[in-house]
């Protein structure tokens, strides 16, 4: 019976240990600063949707660091990933805002092309 309760305590113990997760990599920190990083020079800021995912990301990377010091590295690593997902999306929202500054651009330059075509 000893013998039972011994293998049983060390399956316990073992499965236990095995089940705790490690802290969130610091690439995986590294990557959601870079994504931020990026589309703040992109001009995420000069776009309220992405001024706003913007700034999630950058709240939720906090709070991601402040989980992993707590040793929260579940909670951790679910924060982590929504600052990664809100800081790409923010990257995606200033993509547009570039893409749709240049069309606009470019069909400014088109009218005018056109203007002066039919004053000639």
């Amino acid at each position: 019976m000893k013998l039972a309760l011994g293998v049983t305590a060390s399956f316990v113990v073992a499965t236990a240990c095995a089940a705790v997760t490690p802290p969130p990599r610091a690439d995986a920190f590294a990557a959601a600063v870079d994504t931020a990083n990026a589309a703040t020079r992109l001009g995420a800021t000069n776009d309220e949707n992405a001024a706003r995912r913007l700034r999630l990301a950058r709240e939720e990377i906090d709070a991601a660091h402040a989980l992993a010091s707590q040793g929260k590295n579940d909670e951790a690593r679910r924060e982590l990933a929504r600052a990664h997902a809100d800081a790409e999306l923010a990257l995606a929202l200033a993509r547009e805002t570039v893409a749709r500054a240049r069309v606009a651009d470019a069909n400014a330059a088109l009218e005018s092309a056109r203007e002066q075509g039919a004053s000639q």
